[in-house]
């Protein structure tokens, strides 16, 4: 009902529930209350207006419900699919944002490492450590890389870590 508010002015008076009177509520063929949704599904499967069909209608909103059911079916996949995009639109703007304020955090919390560990002699990890700050460690650039629980994975995993300066790699993992 939204996307018709602005872009099926017609669909939207033919979809909209009547006003009451007096705050009553408005009841279907089975004495439950309706649901907003209800001309829209009724129109969506291929009936008429129900309760709301002696309400006197102008004749573009007649037009709306005297619709072959295939045509009803085209409308309805056309409108699905405009929606689906401009969520996918919206999801994508948003997931874009959280990545970039992710990325500002992840400088923010490791700009101080490089200039910490460019103090240090010598720098220690473990291989988990090693994977998760090999930027910073890259950016260090250090002679000797020192890792430890080397016994837990394969050298690869510790390759992404050494910078061009590293001229040695020291393993320490189980001794079996």
């Amino acid at each position: 009902m939204n996307h018709l508010e602005f872009e099926g002015q017609v669909f939207f008076e033919a979809f909209s529930i009547p006003e009451s009177d007096n705050n009553m509520v408005h009841m279907d063929q089975n004495g439950c209350a309706i649901k907003p949704t209800y001309l829209i599904d009724r129109w969506k499967c291929g009936s008429d207006a129900g309760v709301f069909a002696s309400f006197s209608q102008d004749a573009s909103v007649k037009v709306v419900w005297s619709m072959p059911i295939h045509r009803r079916r085209v409308l309805w996949k056309e409108w699905e699919e405009v929606i689906l995009k401009e969520i996918l639109t919206e999801y994508c703007s948003i997931a874009n944002t959280y990545n970039q304020a992710q990325e500002k955090l992840r400088r923010a919390q490791s700009g101080d490492m490089v200039e910490l560990l460019s103090t240090k002699r010598i720098v220690g990890c473990t291989t988990t450590a090693a994977a998760k700050y090999c930027e910073d460690i890259r950016a260090f650039n250090p002679n000797v890389l020192l890792v430890e629980e080397a016994g837990e994975i394969l050298e690869s995993h510790i390759l992404t870590s050494l910078g061009p300066e590293t001229s040695q790699l020291i393993l320490i993992g189980d001794h079996k």
